[in-house]
């Protein structure tokens, strides 16, 4: 799970560099421009840098962490699929395109490995 997160977060991280390029927060409505964007991601980041030493640890709280991760990934592919649905032309590059792609494929994987995780650590031990 690890190498998943890790993964995951990454390819998050640079969806999050192209969305400052295509100006994400006009897409979203969000008010405060660059700076709100830029001051909402520094503690997300540091959540998911929180969240990666938990995992690393193999603590439940990393397990969680997984689980939010992968479900941000396949989010920002159901998020952006939709803005490309609706006729957006914002974030149609082929490495924007691939970016979202792959963050969906490492999310799903990562919540596979997260809910399996889960499931272990809550299972009985076998007598």
């Amino acid at each position: 799970m690890t190498r998943l997160y890790a993964l995951t977060a990454t390819l998050l991280v640079v969806h999050e560099l192209d969305s400052a390029y295509w100006r994400e927060w006009e897409l979203f409505g969000l008010p405060g421009g660059v700076e709100l964007f830029l001051a909402i991601h520094v503690p997300l980041l540091l959540l998911v840098l929180w969240g990666y030493e938990r995992v690393i640890a193999r603590a439940r709280a990393g397990a969680l962490m997984a689980v939010a991760v992968g479900a941000a990934g396949v989010a920002t592919a159901a998020i952006h699929g939709a803005f490309l649905a609706r006729g957006s032309v914002e974030f149609r590059t082929p490495m924007s395109i691939a970016v979202i792609g792959a963050t969906a494929l490492a999310g799903m994987a990562l919540l596979g490995a997260a809910v399996s995780a889960l499931r272990s650590a809550a299972a009985p031990a076998a007598s």
